[in-house]
């Protein structure tokens, strides 16, 4: 790839970003550089993203047009960020205080027992 072609591709929308947007997860095509200032904003605003890019030139909204795989990662991806909004939003309306590691600690707790809940349930 030439260097030419390597600085027209940063300037395409040749990534999916997948974040939050008026508490809901989102998917929208931008440029990796776009992207990643995105996911490091998110992190500090105690939400999140992910961030899919391309190679050769390809756009992300072909690329998600015509890729079942990415359509799916992309469509977990939101899944899964909107599962921890909610989650954010539950621990918010509940007053817990908003320390990373504890939140990490209680999502962890609330999957586990899930989990254990999900067992006991196929055993019956």
């Amino acid at each position: 790839m030439t260097t030419e072609f390597a600085e027209e591709t940063k300037q395409k929308l040749t990534a999916i970003l997948v974040c939050e947007q008026n508490g809901i997860a989102v998917h929208r095509f931008c440029t990796p550089e776009e992207g990643t200032k995105v996911c490091n904003d998110a992190l500090e605003n105690y939400s999140g993203a992910s961030l899919f890019t391309t190679d050769g030139g390809w756009t992300g909204e072909v690329l998600l047009s015509v890729s079942p795989t990415i359509r799916d990662r992309v469509a977990e991806a939101k899944l899964r960020l909107q599962n921890d909004i909610n989650l954010r939003d539950a621990l918010d309306k509940n007053n817990v205080p908003r320390d990373r590691d504890l939140r990490i600690a209680i999502k962890k707790a609330l999957e586990d027992y899930n989990a254990a809940s999900v067992r006991r349930a196929l055993r019956s």
